[in-house]
């Protein structure tokens, strides 16, 4: 399935978006947070916020990093890979002290 390369033209305040897009920056996170995204992996130094993107803009960034594709409907699908969710055939079950007579 071929990537379009349209982007759906949105009229920031017919919608309600904000008008005004403020341009990627610094990630913003400070003490707990940062600590908590970098001992999860992430490269602190390399992750930028985009705060009121317009949504051409998102659907652009999705397309152009993320894989994501548009439909001919305009919208956005991204594709989450193998593995998503529980098998409908998984049928574990923790024993739990605190909710032993909670299973049915």
């Amino acid at each position: 399935m071929p990537h379009l390369l349209a982007t759906p033209h949105v009229t920031p305040h017919i919608f309600g978006y904000p008008g005004k897009y403020e341009e990627p920056q610094d990630n913003g996170l400070i003490g707990k947070d940062l600590e908590y995204f970098s001992d999860a992996g992430f490269d602190m130094s390399k992750i930028h916020l985009k705060r009121n993107a317009p949504v051409a803009q998102l659907y652009e960034d999705a397309v152009r990093y993320e894989g994501a594709i548009i439909s001919s409907s305009g919208a956005l699908i991204n594709f989450s890979g193998k593995k998503t969710g529980r098998s409908p055939k998984d049928k574990r079950i923790v024993y739990e002290e605190t909710s032993k007579d909670d299973i049915w």
